[in-house]
């Protein structure tokens, strides 16, 4: 089916752009219990200048974060795209297939920017006004935009290892989790 071929390369963009995300910021860790971070900001005093220094710092690296990994990922997923594309509409040119591979990528980064418009609370709630303008300073340096530049692909990699592996993992986990569980008398 053309939409689960469709749909999987846009996941795996959407995790690619997610662990670009959370590599370019560090690791933020989000507790189920809480929303924020050791040392984040504790009191709404400041409330306002950081959610607007977050939204500076979206601002700084969504674009630059999502296109490249948009077309990295597009660029793998799209031979079978094409391939199903070209199976189903054998009269097909190549210029209407590139023009659908534009019109597929501007739709993604769209939706993705959409996905991200909550992004600067989440940053407010773990990171100082002044944290987040160091960040924004940093992502405007000649590294800090090597690393927006880099980090897609480098989570593009990464997804690619992980992916295949996710079902063992998984499998894996819940095989030992169940024999814990039944090491102490619990069933799930």
């Amino acid at each position: 089916m053309l939409a689960s071929t469709f749909m999987k390369p846009f996941a795996l963009v959407a995790c690619a752009v997610a662990l670009s995300g959370a590599a370019l910021l560090g690791t933020l860790r989000a507790d189920a219990q809480s929303t924020t971070t050791p040392g984040a900001p504790q009191n709404d005093r400041d409330s306002a200048a950081r959610l607007e220094a977050g939204k500076e710092l979206a601002e700084v690296m969504s674009k630059d974060t999502f296109v490249p990994a948009v077309a990295q990922i597009t660029s793998r997923a799209w031979p079978k795209v094409e391939q199903e594309l070209r199976a189903k509409n054998p009269g097909i040119d190549a210029a209407s297939i590139a023009d659908l591979r534009k019109e597929f990528e501007r739709i993604q980064v769209e939706f993705l920017l959409d996905l991200m418009k909550d992004a600067p609370a989440i940053y407010a709630r773990h990171f100082t006004a002044q944290e987040l303008r160091d960040l924004v300073a940093f992502y405007r340096t000649p590294l800090g935009t090597k690393t927006q530049q880099v980090m897609p692909y480098l989570s593009g990699e990464i997804m690619g290892l992980i992916i295949p592996r996710l079902p063992d993992v998984i499998s894996r986990t819940n095989d030992a989790f169940t024999k814990i569980l039944s090491q102490r008398g619990y069933k799930l």
